[in-house]
């Protein structure tokens, strides 16, 4: 399974009003997301499924994705990719999709590094920037 992680794009600031899961993205995130997207499909790469945090920056950065790639019938809100999955609830998650070939995981730091960390068998954490993704080749 070729699984690529992408952390969401730049989301507004928390404020005092606004709760930490119904934060949008910031006109920079939505631009954020459009350019991987463009990327993405410059690069030919599709998805056979898109599973997105349910926390709305995320959310909103994978339909930005899906939609470009014409893939939004393949979206799927996964509500353990909320902040402060581990590598195991992780783990388990992918043996629900391993039937597929190639998956798009959007979701949060500093979850999305530990995982990449792990799965690449590094020592530490492989951080991802906002908008940055991996790719990674998963072995059974």
């Amino acid at each position: 399974m070729k699984l690529y992680l992408l952390r969401h794009a730049e989301a507004a600031p928390i404020t005092g009003g606004r709760d930490n899961p119904g934060r949008p993205l910031t006109e920079k995130g939505i631009e954020q997301a459009q350019i991987v997207a463009a990327e993405m499909k410059a690069g030919q790469i599709s998805f056979d499924m898109i599973l997105a945090s349910p926390y709305l920056r995320a959310s909103q950065t994978a339909e930005i994705i899906a939609a470009e790639l014409e893939l939004l019938d393949k979206l799927v809100r996964e509500p353990i990719l909320s902040p402060g999955i581990d590598f195991n609830q992780f783990m388990e998650l992918l043996d629900d999709y391993q039937r597929y070939n190639s998956l798009l995981v959007v979701g949060h730091e500093p979850d999305l590094g530990l995982i990449a960390g792990e799965l690449l068998c590094l020592e530490e954490a492989r951080p991802l920037k906002k908008a940055e993704w991996v790719e990674i080749d998963v072995n059974e």
